[in-house]
Protein backbone atom coordinates (compact mmCIF):
# COMPACT_ATOMS: atom_id res chain seq x y z
CA UNK A 1 0.00 0.00 0.00
CA UNK A 2 1.33 3.35 -1.36
CA UNK A 3 0.50 6.45 0.39
CA UNK A 4 -0.42 7.92 -3.47
CA UNK A 5 -2.86 4.52 -3.86
CA UNK A 6 -4.59 5.21 -0.77
CA UNK A 7 -4.64 9.22 -1.47
CA UNK A 8 -6.39 7.76 -4.65
CA UNK A 9 -8.67 5.57 -3.36
CA UNK A 10 -10.11 8.30 -0.59
CA UNK A 11 -10.48 10.90 -3.37
CA UNK A 12 -12.71 8.07 -5.31
CA UNK A 13 -14.82 7.24 -2.29
CA UNK A 14 -15.56 10.95 -1.69
CA UNK A 15 -16.53 12.33 -5.29
CA UNK A 16 -19.53 10.05 -5.12
CA UNK A 17 -20.94 12.35 -1.69
CA UNK A 18 -19.22 15.62 -3.65
CA UNK A 19 -21.80 14.74 -6.34
CA UNK A 20 -24.64 13.64 -3.99
CA UNK A 21 -24.23 16.90 -1.77
CA UNK A 22 -24.33 19.22 -5.01
CA UNK A 23 -27.63 17.98 -6.11
CA UNK A 24 -29.09 17.20 -2.38
CA UNK A 25 -31.70 19.89 -1.13
CA UNK A 26 -31.00 21.23 2.70
CA UNK A 27 -34.88 20.11 3.58
CA UNK A 28 -33.91 16.08 2.31
CA UNK A 29 -30.13 16.63 4.18
CA UNK A 30 -31.34 17.69 7.19
CA UNK A 31 -34.79 15.29 7.44
CA UNK A 32 -34.70 12.42 9.85
CA UNK A 33 -35.41 8.84 9.16
CA UNK A 34 -35.43 6.56 12.11
CA UNK A 35 -33.31 9.13 13.83
CA UNK A 36 -31.11 9.56 11.60
CA UNK A 37 -30.20 12.19 9.22
CA UNK A 38 -28.09 12.24 5.61
CA UNK A 39 -26.52 15.39 7.18
CA UNK A 40 -25.18 13.81 9.85
CA UNK A 41 -23.59 10.70 8.46
CA UNK A 42 -21.77 13.70 6.21
CA UNK A 43 -20.63 15.12 9.33
CA UNK A 44 -19.33 12.02 11.29
CA UNK A 45 -17.46 10.95 7.90
CA UNK A 46 -15.92 14.91 7.11
CA UNK A 47 -14.86 15.34 11.43
CA UNK A 48 -13.01 11.87 11.09
CA UNK A 49 -11.06 13.63 8.39
CA UNK A 50 -10.67 16.72 10.80
CA UNK A 51 -8.88 14.50 13.13
CA UNK A 52 -6.40 13.19 10.94
CA UNK A 53 -5.40 16.93 9.93
CA UNK A 54 -5.15 17.73 13.55
CA UNK A 55 -3.01 14.88 14.43
CA UNK A 56 -0.49 15.36 11.42
CA UNK A 57 -0.52 19.06 12.03
CA UNK A 58 0.02 19.33 15.93
CA UNK A 59 1.27 15.75 15.82
CA UNK A 60 -0.90 14.90 18.70
CA UNK A 61 -2.83 11.59 19.10
CA UNK A 62 -4.88 11.10 16.57
CA UNK A 63 -8.52 10.48 18.66
CA UNK A 64 -11.65 9.75 16.27
CA UNK A 65 -13.65 9.89 19.52
CA UNK A 66 -12.58 13.27 20.49
CA UNK A 67 -14.20 15.06 17.17
CA UNK A 68 -15.55 18.50 17.31
CA UNK A 69 -18.88 18.20 16.62
CA UNK A 70 -19.24 20.92 13.95
CA UNK A 71 -23.49 20.56 13.92
CA UNK A 72 -23.46 23.40 10.92
CA UNK A 73 -22.00 20.44 8.58
CA UNK A 74 -24.81 18.50 9.63
CA UNK A 75 -27.69 20.89 8.66
CA UNK A 76 -26.41 22.74 5.36
CA UNK A 77 -25.18 20.67 2.26
CA UNK A 78 -23.34 23.85 1.27
CA UNK A 79 -21.33 24.06 3.91
CA UNK A 80 -20.46 20.34 3.87
CA UNK A 81 -19.73 20.81 0.34
CA UNK A 82 -17.30 23.20 1.36
CA UNK A 83 -15.76 21.19 3.75
CA UNK A 84 -14.91 17.96 1.67
CA UNK A 85 -13.95 20.16 -1.00
CA UNK A 86 -10.90 21.40 1.71
CA UNK A 87 -10.59 17.66 2.70
CA UNK A 88 -10.15 16.68 -1.04
CA UNK A 89 -7.46 19.50 -1.41
CA UNK A 90 -5.59 18.71 1.51
CA UNK A 91 -5.78 14.91 0.17
CA UNK A 92 -4.46 15.61 -3.33
CA UNK A 93 -1.54 17.90 -1.87
CA UNK A 94 0.08 15.38 0.70
CA UNK A 95 3.35 14.49 0.60
CA UNK A 96 5.64 11.75 1.04
CA UNK A 97 7.37 13.56 4.14
CA UNK A 98 4.11 13.28 5.96
CA UNK A 99 4.47 9.37 6.32
CA UNK A 100 7.73 10.48 8.40
CA UNK A 101 5.41 12.06 10.82
CA UNK A 102 4.05 9.31 13.30
CA UNK A 103 0.82 8.63 14.21
CA UNK A 104 -0.62 7.32 17.53
CA UNK A 105 -4.48 6.12 17.51
CA UNK A 106 -6.33 6.39 20.89
CA UNK A 107 -8.48 3.50 20.84
CA UNK A 108 -10.98 3.44 23.40
CA UNK A 109 -11.86 -0.35 24.78
CA UNK A 110 -14.26 -0.60 27.54
CA UNK A 111 -13.21 0.92 30.93
CA UNK A 112 -10.05 1.97 29.53
CA UNK A 113 -8.00 4.25 26.87
CA UNK A 114 -4.92 2.64 24.70
CA UNK A 115 -2.42 4.10 22.45
CA UNK A 116 -1.47 2.19 19.54
CA UNK A 117 1.39 2.92 16.98
CA UNK A 118 -0.08 3.48 13.69
CA UNK A 119 0.40 5.09 10.08
CA UNK A 120 -0.86 7.68 7.57
CA UNK A 121 -1.86 5.08 4.87
CA UNK A 122 -3.19 2.95 7.40
CA UNK A 123 -5.76 5.76 8.74
CA UNK A 124 -6.47 6.68 5.06
CA UNK A 125 -7.41 3.10 4.43
CA UNK A 126 -9.31 2.99 7.58
CA UNK A 127 -11.11 6.75 6.19
CA UNK A 128 -12.01 5.32 3.16
CA UNK A 129 -13.65 2.01 4.29
CA UNK A 130 -15.18 4.28 6.76
CA UNK A 131 -16.77 6.70 4.15
CA UNK A 132 -18.10 3.67 2.32
CA UNK A 133 -19.59 2.11 5.60
CA UNK A 134 -21.61 5.47 6.02
CA UNK A 135 -22.53 5.85 2.61
CA UNK A 136 -23.68 2.72 2.42
CA UNK A 137 -26.23 4.41 4.85
CA UNK A 138 -26.97 7.87 3.26
CA UNK A 139 -28.06 5.75 0.00
CA UNK A 140 -30.46 4.02 1.80
CA UNK A 141 -31.81 7.59 3.44
CA UNK A 142 -31.57 9.36 0.12
CA UNK A 143 -33.18 6.32 -1.84
CA UNK A 144 -36.47 6.96 0.46
CA UNK A 145 -36.46 10.40 -0.23
CA UNK A 146 -36.78 9.62 -4.00
CA UNK A 147 -33.29 10.12 -5.11
CA UNK A 148 -31.41 7.69 -7.89
CA UNK A 149 -28.10 7.10 -6.75
CA UNK A 150 -25.24 5.07 -8.83
CA UNK A 151 -25.57 1.15 -8.20
CA UNK A 152 -21.39 1.66 -7.01
CA UNK A 153 -22.44 4.15 -4.22
CA UNK A 154 -22.15 3.29 -0.43
CA UNK A 155 -20.39 0.11 -1.97
CA UNK A 156 -16.63 -1.07 -1.74
CA UNK A 157 -14.17 -1.11 -4.43
CA UNK A 158 -13.75 -4.93 -3.41
CA UNK A 159 -17.35 -5.74 -3.26
CA UNK A 160 -17.15 -3.79 -6.88
CA UNK A 161 -14.75 -6.23 -7.97
CA UNK A 162 -16.41 -9.37 -6.74
CA UNK A 163 -19.13 -8.61 -8.54
CA UNK A 164 -17.74 -7.75 -11.73
CA UNK A 165 -15.98 -11.12 -11.46
CA UNK A 166 -19.49 -13.04 -10.93
CA UNK A 167 -20.69 -11.23 -13.75
CA UNK A 168 -18.26 -12.08 -16.28
CA UNK A 169 -18.39 -15.80 -14.43
CA UNK A 170 -21.39 -16.10 -16.30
Amino acid sequence: MSLVSQVEDNLLCLQPLEDLLRRLHTPHYRAEQAGQSIGQHVRHILEHYQCLWQALDHHTELDYEQRHRHLELAQSPTVALGNLTAHCHRLKHLKNETLLVPLHLCSVVPDQSQTVASSLVRELAFLASHTIHHQAIIKLLATQMGYVLPVEFGVHHSTLKYWASQAEAR
